[in-house]
């Protein structure tokens, strides 16, 4: 199994480190990683601004898209919020 890990995975093991505590601690990693996307999901959301160099209708689309990535890590919009931020992103 180490053959095909990462060193800096294995790095943080011991010698005696079974398969489950390993997938443990690739978990305990990404619950991190998922924070941070969420975040960075979440501010580039609330700082999108309309700059008419792209169409409303592919400014919408992208903001669609941010939250229906939200809605995957269980993160929902109201559909009022999303409107007034549309309203007041193109204003």
């Amino acid at each position: 199994m180490k053959r095909f890990i990462v060193k800096h995975f294995i790095s943080g093991l011991s010698e005696d480190t079974n398969v489950r505590q390993f997938l443990e601690t690739v978990g305990e990693i990404y619950k991190v990683l998922d924070k941070v996307e969420v975040v960075n999901l979440l501010s580039e959301l609330t700082n999108m601004r309309y700059d008419a160099a792209m169409g409303v209708r592919e400014f919408i689309l992208k903001m669609v898209h941010i939250q229906s990535k939200l809605k995957a890590h269980e993160i929902v919009i109201s559909k009022n919020d999303s409107v007034l931020r549309l309203k007041c992103s193109t204003s």
